[in-house]
């Protein structure tokens, strides 16, 4: 098995065994990181889908 397999396999048999007890200062942690970090980057590419779309609306002639 490759590298990616073993870990993959190790992670998924450690899920099956209860590894991942998530308790919720996990939740409001992944939260707080998840809004820190990600939500920027959805409201780039938001932005730039937006720019986007109005720099083709120019060119429509439906």
């Amino acid at each position: 098995m490759s590298k990616w397999t073993d870990i993959r396999d190790g992670a998924l048999d450690a899920l099956k065994e209860g590894a991942l007890d998530v308790v919720e200062d996990t939740k409001q942690e992944f939260l707080a990181n998840f809004i820190e970090a990600g939500v920027p980057v959805v409201e780039a590419y938001a932005d730039h889908f937006t720019d986007t779309v109005k720099a083709q609306a120019a060119a429509e002639s439906g």
